[in-house]
């Protein structure tokens, strides 16, 4: 090999040399670009953070659950509940103030009204007038339970039972009520009623404990609930209570 191919090979090895040092860096230079971008995906996480934001998902999952119940306690439970209180509320008023219902116990009404029947009784019905003769009221004397019987006698008149008839200030009385004639043993009867008094008597007179005996009397004004008004059981026998 002569000198000029001896030269010639020396700067091509030097090349060689120059290029693979520059590839190199380039190389690395790369390298640490990407170790940059990629730093936070090999940075460790520590056992706290990781506990910490499973916590977290946690507390964020049982917010909203907690969330949901509230909503569906207000939506679907809470108006229920405000029902069934406005319900009762309203029935309790309505039974205090304007109208109950009563069962009839025995069968001194029959047959307007049987035992164990069913009746409305309207508490205002003589808000704004006085009970009228051959009404049917509902009324409590002492410590007895609610009687149903039928008015016969008024305030300031004389009541008077002879020979199964019924006489109202000396004539006689024109009705059609009385299933059984008087029983014999509750007469004579002469009554004079006071200014707040009803002489009252049941539809089936042979069994009725009524106004003819001490127990019951002639019946206070105050003593009257009110005015049977409709018969609502049994269904089939369901009526208005007319006069």
């Amino acid at each position: 090999m002569n000198e000029e191919d001896k030269v010639k090979e020396s700067l091509e090895f030097c090349e060689d040399i120059y290029t693979y040092y520059e590839k190199k860096g380039e190389d690395e230079h790369l390298y640490s670009q990407y170790n940059k971008a990629t730093q936070w995906k090999e940075e460790p996480v520590s056992y706290t953070e990781k506990y910490s934001e499973m916590k977290k998902i946690e507390q964020e999952e049982d917010a909203s659950e907690e969330a949901e119940k509230q909503n569906f306690y207000y939506k679907e439970i809470l108006p229920i509940i405000l029902c069934v209180v406005v319900a009762f509320a309203v029935a309790k008023l309505l039974s205090a103030f304007v109208i109950q219902i009563t069962v009839v116990h025995g069968d001194s009404m029959e047959a307007t009204v049987s035992d164990k029947d069913k009746l409305f009784v309207g508490k205002l019905s003589y808000l704004n007038k006085k009970p009228e003769r051959f009404d049917v009221i509902v009324f409590t004397k002492g410590d007895k339970t609610n009687l149903i019987k039928r008015v016969i006698g008024l305030p300031g008149e004389k009541v008077e039972i002879k020979k199964g008839v019924i006489y109202i200030d000396g004539k006689r009385l024109k009705e059609h009520y009385g299933l059984d004639p008087i029983n014999p043993e509750s007469e004579p009867l002469k009554m004079e009623l006071k200014a707040d008094e009803y002489f009252v008597l049941g539809d089936n007179r042979s069994v009725s404990l009524d106004s003819r005996y001490s127990s019951i009397g002639a019946i206070r004004e105050d003593e009257i609930i009110g005015k049977a008004l409709v018969r609502v059981y049994p269904l089939n026998k369901m009526c208005v209570i007319s006069k």
